[in-house]
């Protein structure tokens, strides 16, 4: 067990992490370099999610960041409903930068896949930038680490999944917004 699952899983407080998000802790200890666009995997140590939500419990209690990117946007979990836990809640992107926040993923096995592509979320745009060539040994390598420990193919285009996932959940930056 790594250093990140520790932390990660004191920061999640009564919520168990994942056993997914778990060995992708232990996948990025062992790892620990871009091999997802600029995605690295840590807990919310700052209370950053607090302050992205201007102190207001009904928002910060219902999201566990557990990744952030390059330009301080946090990816976690969104505990809508009543009962979630992270095994069932989507995976939400919080934008550093006020607005393009949105639902990423259905679940943690469809956002590791997203990781596949090596691409990062852009909020201004509302789609994924393309790394192409840059990490593509560190991102072939998670490929096929992702494949040969949860049997899970690979994605070149994340926006099959994103889209997905926007339909099957409330929009989050209209709920965020209302707060």
């Amino acid at each position: 067990m790594g250093s990140t699952y520790k932390e990660l899983k004191k920061s999640f407080g009564k919520y168990a992490v994942p056993n997914m998000l778990k060995e992708l802790c232990d996948y990025w200890d062992e790892n620990p370099y871009f091999f997802a666009g600029s995605i690295e995997i840590q807990p919310d140590d700052y209370n950053t999610v607090k302050d992205w939500f201007g102190d207001i419990e009904e928002g910060y209690s219902k999201v566990l960041p557990f990744a952030i990117d390059g330009a301080g946007s946090m990816i976690g979990f969104w505990l809508y409903g009543d009962g979630m836990t992270p095994d069932s809640a989507p995976v939400i992107f919080l934008s550093s930068e006020g607005s393009g926040s949105t639902v990423l993923a259905d679940n943690i096995s469809d956002y590791m896949v997203m990781l596949t592509a090596n691409r990062d979320y852009i909020p201004f745009d509302g789609e994924f930038y393309d790394y192409e060539e840059e990490q593509k040994e560190e991102s072939d390598e998670y490929r096929k680490w992702l494949k040969s420990k949860f049997d899970l193919d690979p994605v070149d285009d994340p926006d099959p999944l994103w889209k997905r996932a926007k339909l099957r959940h409330p929009n989050f930056e209209e709920w965020a917004e209302s707060l």
